[in-house]
């Protein structure tokens, strides 16, 4: 099983266990094929070598050689790997806390199967469509616990998201006031305008004092994404499990009569609008991730994770050469009797390809500075005046004009050397010399380069007006 960690996509390599017998059973057929249609035509005689010339050594490499090329063909398919480069990464996102309500009005099937099945949907898919965003989980209802913190791990928090159910929470109701506090402790590690909360509720009895906590949000800039489940027109019934017999029954109160639950959609509104936030209403029907997407990318993200990484090496060049090569020499071998000298030099030319092809696949590194390479200057020829003229004279070496390509050169090295400005004014002086495409197309690339790294650290630093003002010049 270790060696079909050298795949990227092993599974194909089961297709040997059919192919290999089936390439058999072909061949042994078309060899006797061959054979009854040689005795057909000529009889007896078809087995004397006057008769024949045909070599059954070649016949037999030429198959070899199809077997041989199916085969790396069929590797190069499977990707191999070995070998690892380092890439840097970083990660850019924003902070969002989910708050999902689990109140047992959450049970209610007015929203198939389920308002909580629903929820998890949408919080399946919209996490799913956010991938470079960190989410956390809080589960509430007459109080509020974190299950899982602001996390990049998605397989994590679906597995946290699976386990919530209604009724986890013995303190009943929907007390958002608790959501919103541990809302607040789960923020604690990050600032900016980055942050926002999703409220998935129904918002039926609806407990606690928000005043307070509403005006903390919008001076921390702290938008509310309200979603609400259910429906605001009909108050639908609650399906709960009997404890004795085990089958659904609806929610009674203490007096016996059914508990009912609709959408409370006045309260979730209110409190998004005055978070600065959306208020939308999820159904079957019309799910209304989208609006909820958008708002989430016109946060602004911020830079929360920075490093580098391995990646494995495709080879899957290698065996697709030795493939191609094998087929044609199988292609162009005859079957006739002749020496097997033309078949020696072609296996000495496939076995060197294929070195030279495991030699030039080393990965560059990923350490390589961005600016572009030296260019070499035209080197003048000994003579190449035209016939009966004089050679110009020579220059003198305090005479010597640079060359737009000796002055890039030294911007290059300038830039090596992160002094910034003198390679910024060799750049420019190198463009302005010369109409060569080349010398300035490589100068205005390194001349990017330098504006672009300086307005990053300009940003980094907090100075947006001055990084906007040295990306428009």
């Amino acid at each position: 099983m270790d060696a079909l960690n050298f795949f990227s996509n092993p599974k194909l390599l089961l297709n040997f266990l059919w192919a290999v017998p089936l390439f058999i059973l072909i061949a042994i057929y078309s060899f006797r094929k061959r054979d009854r249609i040689c005795l057909a035509l000529l009889g007896p005689r078809a087995r004397l070598p006057q008769f024949n010339s045909v070599s059954k050594a070649k016949r037999l490499s030429r198959l070899w050689l199809l077997g041989l090329s199916l085969t790396f063909l069929l590797i190069a398919a499977s990707r191999p790997i070995w070998g690892e480069k380092i890439l840097p990464f970083g990660a850019k996102g924003r902070d969002l806390l989910i708050l999902l309500d689990v109140s047992k009005s959450m049970l209610c099937q007015d929203v198939k199967p389920s308002r909580m099945e629903h929820a998890k949907w949408f919080i399946r898919d919209l996490v799913g469509a956010c991938p470079g965003d960190r989410f956390g989980l809080i589960a509430f209802s007459g109080s509020a616990y974190m299950e899982c913190p602001i996390t990049s791990d998605k397989t994590s928090l679906f597995m946290t998201l699976d386990e919530m159910k209604p009724g986890s929470i013995p303190l009943g109701g929907t007390n958002i006031e608790n959501a919103l506090k541990a809302a607040f402790e789960g923020f604690k590690a990050a600032e900016g305008a980055h942050r926002a909360i999703i409220l998935v509720s129904d918002g039926d009895e609806v407990q606690g004092n928000m005043a307070g906590l509403v005006k903390d949000l919008k001076e921390k800039n702290i938008p509310i994404f309200a979603v609400g489940i259910g429906d605001p027109s009909q108050p639908g019934l609650i399906n709960v499990k009997d404890e004795e017999t085990g089958r659904d029954i609806f929610l009674k109160d203490s007096k016996g009569e059914l508990v009912k639950s609709r959408l409370n959609e006045q309260a979730l509104s209110k409190l998004s609008d005055e978070t600065g936030g959306i208020y939308v209403r999820s159904t079957a029907v019309s799910p209304n991730l989208k609006p909820i997407e958008e708002r989430i990318r016109s946060l602004v993200p911020v830079d929360y994770q920075d490093g580098k990484s391995t990646r494995a090496i495709e080879r899957f060049h290698i065996p697709l050469l030795i493939g191609i090569i094998l087929l044609f020499v199988h292609f162009f071998l005859g079957e006739r009797k002749r020496t097997a000298l033309a078949m020696l030099l072609l296996s000495f030319c496939i076995a060197n390809l294929a070195f030279s092809a495991d030699e030039n696949a080393s990965p560059q590194s990923p350490d390589q500075d961005q600016a572009e390479e030296n260019i070499q200057a035209p080197k003048p020829s000994p003579d190449n005046s035209p016939a009966g003229e004089q050679p110009p004279p020579a220059v003198k070496p305090s005479q010597k004009k640079e060359l737009p390509e000796e002055i890039y050169n030294k911007g290059l090295e300038m830039h090596l050397k992160k002094d910034e400005e003198n390679a910024k004014s060799l750049y420019q002086k190198a463009v302005n010399m010369t109409e060569d495409s080349k010398v300035r197309s490589k100068s205005f690339q390194n001349l990017g380069v330098i504006v672009h790294q300086k307005a990053r650290n300009m940003i980094q630093g907090k100075q947006l007006d001055e990084a906007e003002k040295e990306l428009n010049l």
